[in-house]
Order: structure tokens, then C-alpha cells, then sequence
């Protein structure tokens, strides 16, 4: 069997948006959540300044679960898998088509 065509440059921009998307939101979402905990920890006697803290951390969980979920693969339509790195794996879980462009050889 022959491994699959490579995505075209439109497939490709869309995973990359997708990947610095979700990228900025953890870089944002980790220092929201250590100014949170902080404050929460600071402030532990006020009952509101711990839920608002619970809160804050629901809502970047739903928000980080529903990013994760959204983007699909190009070309089979499955869910990306990301590595620990919340990088873009090498190929596709399901049908292998590579993500990142082949070195020339």
C-alpha cells in the first residue's frame, strides 16, 4: 500500500492556525490561572474570590476541551491527537498522511 499524498497548502495553513491557536490560549490560560491561585490564596477568607477562582478554572477547562475537539484531520476528518507538547503530531492517528512537509532529499 502507498503511503498518503501530503496535505496541500490550504490544509496545511489551516492546521497551523489551529495549532497557534491553541498555543496562545495555553500561553495565556497559565499565567491567568497562577494570577487566580494567587489571589485565591491571598484573599482565602473571601468566599466569592475562591469561587470566582473555581470558576476561572471550569471555564478555561471547557474552553481548552472544546479547542482540542474542534480542528479535525484535513483528509480522513478524524480528531488531532496532540503529543505532550501540544504540538501537532508528525502524521495522522487514523490514515497517516503526513502534517509536517517531507525534507527534500
Amino acid at each position: 500500500m502507498h503511503p498518503p499524498e501530503p496535505l496541500n497548502v490550504n490544509e496545511m495553513e489551516r492546521l497551523r492556525v489551529w495549532e497557534r491557536r491553541t498555543f496562545l490560549f495555553y500561553a495565556l490560560a497559565i499565567p491567568a490561572l497562577a494570577i487566580g491561585g494567587a489571589a485565591a490564596f491571598y484573599w482565602s477568607d473571601v468566599v466569592w474570590a475562591r469561587r470566582l477562582f473555581l470558576v476561572l478554572v471550569l471555564a478555561l477547562v471547557a474552553v481548552a476541551t472544546v479547542l482540542q475537539m474542534l480542528e479535525r484531520c484535513p483528509r480522513c476528518g478524524a480528531r488531532l491527537r496532540t503529543t505532550l507538547f501540544l504540538r501537532l503530531r508528525q502524521r495522522c492517528h487514523f490514515c497517516g498522511v503526513p502534517f509536517a512537509p517531507s525534507d527534500p532529499v
